[in-house]
This record gives C-alpha cells, structure tokens and sequence, in this order.
C-alpha cells in the first residue's frame, strides 16, 4: 500500500502528517519528528505528499526591471514567492571576540 499523509482540512501549507493507521474516527500519524500522534478525522483530511524544497540561492541572481524594480530570477524565472518558489529567512550566527548575527534570506524551489 502506498504511503498517505493527512493535513488539516483548514490548512493548505500547513505540516502534513504520514499516516501510520486508521481507525474510524482518527488517524494515527507520525510527525517529521518521528513522535506519534493521534488526530480526529473531522479536522484532518488525506492530502497530497509533501513537497520536497530544494536550495536554490546560488543559482539566483538580481535584476532590475524595465519598471526599475529590484527582482530575483532562477534560470529564466521571475520569483514573486509563487509559482513553486519560497523565501525562508534564516539569522546567522558567528563567534568573534563578541556573539554577531544577521538576517539571510534563501530562496527555494519546490521539487515534485
């Protein structure tokens, strides 16, 4: 049997969850954690397989629009956080003689 996951019917980026049994009135899943829950099936539905998101900042790189507007393009792609892309932020942490952060955003692809 192949693998089905669950989400909140509510939720359409939200955790989903790969079903490990089923009863009649809930799933028993399991989280990325590995930690087993067990979640009622009038809030949670079967849904597709998460996506898999793919690093793709260093094949990224600005250009400045005919309208003079600051964009980021992958390939031949204008990303405008659709159409299969996201922008995560991270902080960054180094150790000199004193604790320095700063911000970093990652762009990301999803892959099927």
């Amino acid at each position: 049997m192949d693998t089905r996951y669950v989400q909140h019917r509510m939720s359409n980026d939200g955790p989903t969850y790969c079903v490990v049994s089923e009863e009649d009135a809930r799933w028993k899943v399991q989280d990325v954690r590995g930690y087993l829950l067990v979640l009622p099936k009038s809030e949670y539905v079967l849904c597709d397989p998460p996506g898999r998101w793919v690093d793709v900042t260093d094949e990224c790189e600005p250009k400045i629009s005919a309208l003079n507007r600051q964009q980021i393009w992958h390939k031949d792609v204008c990303i405008d956080g659709a159409n299969g892309y996201r922008f995560r932020k991270v902080t960054l942490y180094k150790q000199a003689p004193s604790l320095l952060s700063c911000t970093a955003l990652l762009v990301e692809h999803r892959q099927p």
